[in-house]
């Protein structure tokens, strides 16, 4: 499956990364295929409306999701710094979630260092959250928010267009194993920083899901 290995990178930045994926995919996708994905993208980014999205200022909704060891997961369980960055991702199948999730690791020092923490969220289950955190020794909790039931309070999920899911089925992205759901709902990967009492304090969000927040970007917000 092309998506399950990611070669890693040694470029200083997450856009720059991006950039030589970009330019990997292109030589390693079809080029229908490639012309669905950028078909399916426009299609979002015409749809996608704002005024359906929690605003800032708003209170981050409470959740109880699960870990990888099926334990349930509450917001004030892992609110226990100043500040919380939470991390919305498609799953483990993506390959820009894989950079970017890398790229978070990498600046937990950052992060602590201003007194905040990171959890990262995604529809798929325990079993493919784990198989990541493992993949790429995470040390921040990874959580399964099933159905995206979070996402969609949050108003940042979308369906994923019937033209487009044949191929990613012809990639071995088969979102009914990995989400136990067939719905074709996705979350827009999605960054939060709420506050020591959860109010939301920044949201970066792009219909694009190739294009993500820089580190420096993020930590500037902390």
């Amino acid at each position: 499956m092309i998506f399950t290995k990611i070669t890693e990178n040694t470029m200083p930045t997450l856009q720059e990364q991006i950039k030589a994926l970009n330019e990997q995919l292109a030589t390693q996708v079809p080029l229908e295929t490639l012309m669905n994905f950028q078909h399916s993208i426009t299609d979002l980014q015409a749809t996608y409306s704002e005024k359906d999205t929690v605003k800032i200022g708003a209170s981050f909704p409470e959740f109880e999701l699960t870990d990888p060891s099926g334990q349930t997961i509450r917001l004030q369980d892992v609110h226990t710094e100043e500040k919380l960055i939470i991390a919305f991702f498609r799953g483990s199948w993506c390959p820009y979630c894989n950079l970017e999730l890398q790229a978070l690791e990498k600046a937990l020092p950052l992060f602590h260092a201003k007194k905040s923490r990171l959890i990262a969220i995604s529809p798929q289950k325990p079993v493919y959250n784990d198989n990541l955190q493992q993949t790429h020794r995470l040390s921040f909790p990874l959580l399964t928010d099933s159905e995206n039931k979070l996402a969609q309070q949050l108003g940042i999920t979308f369906r994923l267009q019937d033209f487009v899911r044949p191929h990613y089925q012809q990639l071995g992205i088969q979102l009914e194993d990995f989400n136990a759901d067939s719905s074709g709902i996705l979350p827009i990967p999605a960054i939060f920083v709420i506050d020591r009492n959860a109010l939301i304090r920044y949201i970066y969000l792009d219909p694009d899901y190739r294009n993500r927040i820089e580190i420096a970007t993020l930590t500037a917000q902390l």
